[in-house]
């Protein structure tokens, strides 16, 4: 074998080599970029503004149809921003229970002059 063969061999073998960490380097790239991404969406969510501001909001938008947690879950879920059950629960109970909203069973709706 000649020296420039073996040479034209080790120079494709490293090619080879620096394709491949190309390719690995776009992976990581594309990784970071999606959690910086992701980070980003989180600490844009209307989350900062808290549970309850997004509450009285979908309760606002529903007006005198009323809202029941389901609902409200749905209507946050459309707008972005996931919510536990049991938050909204204890809280739409906690509105009723501060006179800023009525229940009638079924249903929950503000009070009128109940938001101050």
């Amino acid at each position: 074998m000649s020296v420039a063969s073996v040479l034209d061999d080790m120079l494709d073998e490293l090619r080879a080599k620096r394709q491949e960490i190309g390719a690995r380097i776009e992976v990581l790239e594309e990784a970071r970029e999606r959690l910086r991404t992701n980070r980003e969406r989180r600490s844009r969510a209307p989350r900062t503004r808290g549970v309850k501001q997004i509450v009285l909001d979908v309760m606002m938008e529903a007006g005198a149809d009323g809202v029941d947690t389901g609902s409200v879950l749905e209507r946050a879920e459309f707008k972005g921003v996931e919510l536990r059950r049991s938050t909204v629960s204890s809280l739409l109970s906690r509105l009723v229970r501060d006179k800023v909203a009525e229940y009638n069973g079924q249903k929950y709706c503000l009070r009128e002059g109940g938001l101050r």
